[in-house]
């Protein structure tokens, strides 16, 4: 049996907190990106912390679609390597 990162998940770790997490993660990078454009004077700034903000936002839905697509052809879900509970990806244990 191979060992994940973190030796095994929280059993409160499952496929919906999962989306749930990436989901808010996603707005509140949004939220950032619009404080950011707001407060800061310096263009150079905006633009570094704009595509920062922009690539971690295209990570997580990038993410979440994989989780979506997993769970509806029933194959694991995979989260640090280790195997996600809950909807068509792994069985209970």
């Amino acid at each position: 049996m191979p060992v994940g990162v973190l030796g095994s998940l929280p059993t409160w770790l499952d496929l919906s907190f999962v989306r749930t997490a990436s989901g808010v993660l996603v707005i509140a990078s949004l939220l950032l990106v619009v404080v950011a454009i707001c407060t800061l004077r310096s263009v150079a700034a905006r633009l570094v912390i704009v595509a920062m903000l922009g690539g971690a936002v295209f990570g997580l839905m990038h993410y979440r679609d994989q989780l979506d697509r997993c769970d509806k052809q029933a194959c694991t879900c995979k989260f640090l390597g280790e195997d996600l509970e809950g909807g068509g990806c792994a069985p209970s244990r």
